[in-house]
């Protein structure tokens, strides 16, 4: 896919013009993932293992190569790219020994809380008798002779 979008074989100029402008997005993105990891983490967790195991411009490779396998995937949104490589890099951590907290965003605990007000079946508020404006009810007696 990236191969036809540089050749722009069979495209039509608007299409050329959309595609470069969403690749001049991703590479911004790549440029931004690849200074979050080459950054100085701490010696634990994830990006920790990483670092130790890898050097910045190892790492920095590595995250532009899922970029571009997401990219060949048809993955072609910010978030997407940022998951792909994301659970990449996360088994690539993994054959290094990182064994993290084991729970995905799925998977976490829901925090005990307030769960909203309930309404009892029934409890619904009814309006007030006497509230209703009424009309003329009483008919008058004007064409009624009581002769």
């Amino acid at each position: 896919m990236i191969n036809e979008i540089y050749a722009a074989k069979s495209m039509d100029e608007g299409k050329k013009y959309m595609i470069a402008r969403k690749l001049k997005e991703i590479r911004k993105i790549a440029r931004a993932r690849r200074e979050v990891v080459g950054e100085i983490y701490e010696g634990k967790g994830l990006f920790g293992k990483l670092r130790d195991s890898y050097s910045k411009s190892q790492l920095e490779s590595m995250v532009s190569g899922f970029e571009r396998d997401a990219l060949e995937q048809g993955i072609n949104t910010e978030y997407g790219i940022k998951e792909y490589v994301g659970r990449k890099l996360k088994e690539v951590a993994k054959k290094c020994g990182y064994e993290g907290s084991g729970e995905s965003k799925g998977d976490a605990k829901k925090k005990p809380g307030k769960k909203g007000r309930k309404q009892k079946k029934g409890s619904a508020k009814k309006p007030k008798k006497g509230s209703k404006k009424k009309g003329n009810s009483k008919k008058s007696s004007k064409g009624k002779s009581s002769d």
